[in-house]
Formats: C-alpha cells, structure tokens, sequence
C-alpha cells in the first residue's frame, strides 16, 4: 500500500472515504472506511486496510497487510 494522504473505497458504483486509523498506543494505523465500526481498543497495523461496513471488535490487532473486507466481522 502505497503512503497516500487519501483513500476511496467504491461499492457498488459509490465512493465510501477511508481516513487513517489512530491506534491506541498513539502510531498512524491502517486505511479504514468511514462505514466501518472499529473498537477502540483495536490496533489497525500501517499497511492494514478494514473495508466499508467491516466490524472490528476489542483488542483485535489487524496486522499488516492484512485486508479485512466488505461487511466482515471480527
């Protein structure tokens, strides 16, 4: 994954935006679209990416480049 200011997502024909995750010790985390629900307590690694309306529950680290898709639970 590349170190781009911007991400997009595109489903079915509309644009979802993505924006970095803050992980909880403070670093820049992964790519995360803005319909996805992350836990707080989540780390989303640099290279990671969590897709639109993806679920991400406590303590789970989502390691690098790891790809978390479309609607999945975690």
């Amino acid at each position: 994954m590349s170190r781009r200011e911007s991400y997009t997502f595109v489903v079915d024909g509309d644009e979802v935006a993505a924006k970095r995750w803050n992980n909880p010790d403070g670093s820049v985390g992964g790519w995360v679209a803005a319909t996805a629900k992350i836990d707080s307590s989540a780390t989303i690694e640099f290279d990671a990416v969590v897709e639109p309306k993806a679920v991400v529950g406590p303590n789970v680290r989502v390691k690098s480049g790891t790809v978390i898709g479309f609607d999945c639970h975690l």
